[in-house]
């Protein structure tokens, strides 16, 4: 197995990293300067695509109606696409969080919920249970996650994979389903990737990032014991 080094953060937030791992941000720039680190920088790393503000509607096909967007998150939508674009061609693995779970999705052919509660009548209280499926279900059978989002994925991207959702009545009595957690398996998309609607990192949960480096981008585990980091001096990148 290849070692785990650290992460590629796309949106030099550093919530995540200084609590999971070591990280280095990838520069803002033209998508052949973001190919370019992404190569240099690929081995042993994934790809963070951390929360934020919405994403513009138009890239997944709709009008604006309940969505929160703005010049500077139409910038980090460029930038952060072409980071995904970057790390697909690279064959570097993605981790997306909140608002990168929905870039990602929408990026590779899916749709979202503009306003859950607007359109399906739901509510996602600060914390709540999810349903887990498939290969995450044998790591996590019962899941309890924060909630940060009014916006959800509503359409998968083709041969993704819906791992965690979060089930509930709608106001017209259906019993709707909430996306929470997808997995895009790599015998289907040039990489592995996996996304969460939820914020581990607000939890502490290393557990689960150890999971996903081991289990899913084939990674040894990264041995914390050793480590004395912080954000900006505990790996060298070559740029």
């Amino acid at each position: 197995m290849t070692r785990f080094t650290g992460i590629l953060n796309s949106c030099g937030s550093m919530t995540f990293s200084t609590q999971i791992a070591p990280s280095v941000d990838i520069p803002e720039g033209s998508q052949a300067v973001i190919d370019e680190f992404v190569r240099r920088n690929s081995c042993g790393t994934f790809v963070l695509l951390e929360g934020g503000a919405d994403i513009d509607p138009a890239i997944y096909g709709e009008k604006n109606t309940h969505s929160h967007v703005s010049v500077y998150s139409r910038a980090r939508d460029t930038h952060e696409r072409r980071v995904i674009d970057a790390a697909l061609k690279n064959d570097v693995p993605i981790f997306g969080i909140c608002r990168g779970h929905q870039l990602l999705a929408a990026h590779l052919g899916g749709k979202l919920y503009q306003d859950i509660g607007i359109e399906t009548g739901v509510s996602h209280s600060a914390t709540h249970y999810v349903k887990t499926f498939g290969i995450f279900h044998d790591f996590r059978p019962d899941a309890r996650v924060n909630s940060y989002h009014h916006q959800a994925v509503k359409k998968l991207p083709t041969d993704a994979l819906e791992v965690a959702t979060y089930v509930r009545m709608g106001s017209s009595g259906e019993r709707i389903s909430v996306n929470e957690a997808i997995i895009y398996p790599g015998d289907k998309y040039p990489v592995p990737m996996f996304s969460t609607q939820w914020h581990p990192e607000f939890m502490g949960d290393e557990e689960l990032v150890d999971w996903v480096v081991e289990t899913l981008f084939g990674f040894d585990v990264l041995d914390r014991s050793d480590l004395n980091f912080t954000s900006d001096d505990s790996l060298y990148y070559v740029w």
